[in-house]
């Protein structure tokens, strides 16, 4: 989620919004290799605070100066402050074919692939597929207000993530499904998460030496008085298994601080 309100910061303006603000971005494609980037779309279309702006052959620059992105467009220049450390961290980062649109109530983002490296690391996700409706809370902090909806009523696909940099994650997979796969790579396919009225349902394929389909259902929040995310995991099943205890387990042994368990609950810290 956090991923989604980094690019629509990056494109749209900053004031209160009841309803997402009108963006239409196509085809939108970002080269990085640190510290510098480049990015074009074929179409891009947002409101400001008097008039709405609209491009064909959207050109961008990209640059990173005391840990933030400046990105400079025409004789325009945004700067994205306290940006994902998924992305500040990274050699180098990519996506391709980008396309966002939001009217009213509703936003759709597709990405064809996006890929990073890290520590000599390459991690990526192809094919994301998100549907999120606005949840009637009047915002001025648009990260928030899409964290909050999209945790209440929102469906995501991702076709395929391939993650190596997150031991944690790699280590829990690992341990949860009870397999020979290595603890230095994590790939996950089909993955489809549907939530409504903050009920959740997840499905998705692990694959390392077999593959094997993991099940969850539960309920998500915002909390955004304290910007953290909370999980209820009701179920979780790989295969006919319930795994749901041995995914608490492991979350506990977290020692990054992120993450805390207090069953059935489990609370990720988005603060920096």
């Amino acid at each position: 989620m956090k991923k989604l309100a980094m690019v629509i910061l990056m494109l749209a303006p900053t004031f209160s919004f009841a309803d997402f603000p009108s963006i239409k971005v196509s085809n939108f494609t970002v080269d990085y290799n640190d510290p510098k980037g480049t990015g074009s779309a074929q179409e891009f279309e947002f409101p400001n605070e008097y008039v709405t702006v609209r491009k064909k052959l959207f050109n961008i620059i990209i640059s990173k100066e005391n840990d933030q992105f400046i990105f400079t467009y025409d004789a325009n220049e945004y700067a994205l402050e306290n940006p994902p450390a998924i992305l500040l961290d990274a050699q180098n980062f990519s996506w391709s074919n980008l396309n966002l649109n939001s009217f009213k109530n509703k936003i759709n983002l597709t990405v064809a692939g996006f890929d990073y490296k890290s520590n000599d690391k390459l991690n990526s996700v192809s094919n994301l597929n998100l549907d999120c409706i606005e949840n009637g809370d009047e915002q001025e902090d648009l990260a928030k207000k899409l964290l909050s909806s999209c945790l209440t009523q929102s469906k995501i696909k991702i076709a395929k993530v391939s993650i190596q940099t997150n031991e944690i994650l790699n280590l829990l997979v690992a341990n949860v499904i009870e397999t020979k796969v290595s603890p230095s790579s994590t790939t996950l396919k089909k993955l489809l998460l549907e939530i409504v009225q903050h009920n959740f349902n997840l499905k998705l394929s692990l694959k390392s030496d077999i593959t094997i389909t993991i099940k969850a259902k539960g309920k998500t929040w915002y909390l955004q008085d304290e910007n953290k995310i909370k999980v209820q995991l009701n179920h979780a099943k790989a295969g006919f298994f319930s795994v749901k205890e041995k995914i608490f387990s492991e979350l506990e042994n977290d020692t990054s601080g992120k993450v805390t368990v207090q069953r059935p609950f489990i609370y990720i810290d988005l603060n920096q």
